[in-house]
């Protein structure tokens, strides 16, 4: 036997016949439940194929006997009765609830209970004793009221609940554009109402999710969190301590109060190069995390003449790891004696790549850095220097342009060093 409702067809295990197209998967799947829930019979094909695996439909209560409020009373009695639909399917009708009313008047509102896993309901009317007819279809499975007003009744109550078929359990589903699937929409309480047995599927429209039954306990599937929301979950918070207690980034194990190397590198401070009068010297730094930084730094070994200065502040990356828009000009400091020569700043860092940057209109010689590794890889010219910065002749040491100067080269070897202090892991 096969049935069509909607847009799924269905086959009795264990034969599987070809499948025809299936399109347009709508709202009749809802009373669907245990989608794809035995594993001895389950089989997924993505893309165009058929998607195949077994199939419990649900089988819905049959609704307790409504309740009528009549506008009027008369000495007509005039009967209720209520069935609970899904998926084209149809419980057997309620019990009937009969009140006396005058048929001329007849005004009167239905309601009844919900049905855990209905799409919809249906209303019957009965007159005088005559046989029960239809007068009222609801789509709605949270719609549970309705106002018969003297409608035209038409076919008879059904007496059977063919809401569930577990024996047809194969289920095929083309993809393609227009395609899907609609879990059995239930609130909690409808949830918790359910008989359930391992596989269940539903999606709980009170907590948005959908929720699988593991035999013990509905569990969420598939969750997805926004950031903000992910961060504060018990579970997540919980495994972040977990995993912090049995590894260690050294890349983000830094330690505050001091200056940060720019790059990885061979040695420090064991070299000296000039800050070259009127060159723009820019080099990446890589910040791993986010960070607050409060000194911006050179250290002078051999002073330049006197009154010159040296400037220095930080470009935000641009393109293809060249300096960009300019994030911070942190002003001059002398470079006509020896020392370390800092500028007090505030600066927040987020993850990513910078470049701090200096230019003096002398020519001191300050300590350098020499990298093993840096983003910006190896000189194009000899394969054995690594690319240390960038550099720009005739810029002058005045106040930072809003993106860096085009137009710089690559500068390899040992060079002179700009140093960020850090303050606070943030």
């Amino acid at each position: 036997m096969s049935i069509k409702t909607g847009t799924i067809y269905l086959e009795p295990s264990p034969f599987i016949p070809p499948f025809d197209a299936v399109e347009d998967l709508g709202s009749d799947v809802r009373g669907f439940n245990n989608i794809f829930g035995r594993n001895d019979a389950q089989s997924i094909v993505h893309g165009d194929q058929a998607v195949r695996g077994a199939l419990t439909l649900l089988q819905l209560a049959t609704p307790a006997a409504p309740t009528v409020t009549p506008i009027t009373t008369g000495a007509t009695t005039v009967g209720y009765r209520v069935t609970a639909t899904v998926a084209g399917l149809e419980t057997a009708a309620s019990a009937e609830t009969q009140i006396a009313n005058s048929h001329a008047t007849l005004n009167n509102t239905i309601t009844w209970v919900s049905i855990p896993g209905a799409t919809g309901y249906k209303v019957y009317r009965s007159t005088g004793g005559a046989t029960q007819g239809l007068v009222g279809t609801i789509t709605n499975g949270n719609t549970l009221t309705f106002t018969d007003t003297n409608i035209v009744a038409g076919a008879a109550h059904p007496t059977t609940n063919n809401t569930g078929h577990a024996a047809l359990i194969t289920v095929a589903l083309t993809g393609g554009a227009g395609s899907y699937i609609t879990l059995p929409v239930l609130t909690t309480a409808q949830r918790d109402a359910l008989t359930a047995a391992i596989g269940y599927t539903i999606y709980n429209s009170t907590t948005g999710q959908i929720e699988n039954y593991n035999g013990s306990a509905w569990v969420a599937t598939g969750k997805v969190y926004g950031d903000a929301t992910f961060a504060t979950l018990t579970n997540y918070n919980a495994h972040v301590v977990d995993i912090d207690a049995h590894m260690v980034d050294l890349f983000q194990t830094m330690r505050t109060g001091v200056y940060l190397h720019p790059t990885t590198h061979s040695s420090l401070w064991t070299e000296t190069a000039a800050l070259v009068a009127d060159r723009i010297v820019a080099f990446p730094i890589v910040v791993v995390r986010n960070i607050t930084v409060d000194r911006i730094a050179i250290h002078v070994s051999v002073a330049g003449a006197a009154g010159k200065v040296a400037r220095l502040g930080i470009y935000n990356n641009g393109t293809n790891l060249y300096p960009g828009t300019l994030l911070l000009d942190a002003g001059t400091v002398a470079v006509d004696s020896t020392g370390i020569k800092e500028i007090t700043i505030s600066q927040a860092l987020t993850k990513g790549i910078y470049f701090i940057v200096g230019a003096s209109d002398g020519t001191p010689t300050v300590y350098t850095h020499g990298p093993s590794w840096t983003p910006l890889g190896v000189s194009a010219t000899g394969l054995g220097n690594s690319a240390d910065q960038w550099y720009k002749d005739a810029v002058g040491a005045g106040a930072f342009a809003a993106s860096f100067v085009a137009g710089a080269l690559i500068n390899t070897g040992w060079n002179p060093s700009v140093l960020l202090r850090l303050l606070s892991l943030d």
